[in-house]
């Protein structure tokens, strides 16, 4: 009789950002050339300036119930593996899917909120999820499963308030030039700490453009 294959062990815990360190670490004024796979997204999509109305901090009130709820549903199920909560990212854009301009009104912002989440969350666990949480968060319903696919990427990180990516990405913008490569796709804000608890000059912002 042949022997039985070893089972491959199932991991407690998946932690994204330590598997993917590369995608969620970068240095102050300095570019950093990475290539980003593909990544499944919780995601949800809105429009408008984030400190006009509370449709932003809406959404990501949303979107932070949704992928609470999935990862204690796990845990109250006993289901292996858990994960651990990700960073919030944004990609920033204007009607028609083009990249924003320093001269985009504001009126015409748009933004897709991101949670990146394990392969293993699928459609069904978000519906189910999405059914639980929407009597008190309206918006969770608009939250979908997407996967983010950006390629070769170039990225940097800002230290300081974000009144003043702007400076971030001029710095980013330039060293991208400097290295004869060419901005495509829309730009992303991955938030690696919570600006609730840290002060605005210690807030820690990797933005990223994809690159060709």
């Amino acid at each position: 009789m042949a022997p039985r294959a070893a089972k491959t062990p199932v991991p407690a815990k998946v932690d994204l950002k330590r598997d993917r360190k590369a995608q969620y670490s970068a240095r102050a004024g300095k570019l950093t050339l990475v290539t980003v796979g593909a990544t499944r997204m919780l995601a949800i999509d809105g429009r408008g300036h984030p400190m006009e109305g509370t449709g932003y901090a809406d959404a990501i009130g949303a979107l932070y119930g949704v992928a609470y709820g999935l990862k204690f549903a796990r845990k109250r199920a006993k289901q292996l593996p858990d994960f651990a909560m990700m960073p919030l990212e944004c990609l920033w854009w204007v009607a028609g899917g083009k990249p924003m301009t320093a001269k985009t009104k504001l009126k015409d912002w748009r933004w897709t909120l991101l949670m990146a989440v394990p392969g293993f969350i699928t459609a069904k666990a978000l519906t189910a999820m999405q059914h639980q949480v929407a009597e008190g968060t309206p918006l969770a319903a608009k939250i979908e499963l997407r996967t983010l696919n950006e390629g070769k990427c170039g990225q940097m990180l800002h230290v300081g308030p974000y009144e003043k990516l702007g400076e971030g990405y001029a710095a980013l913008f330039a060293a991208v030039k400097e290295q004869g490569l060419k901005l495509r796709g829309l730009h992303h804000e991955i938030y690696l700490n919570d600006p609730s608890r840290a002060a605005p000059a210690k807030l820690r912002t990797i933005l990223r453009y994809p690159v060709a």
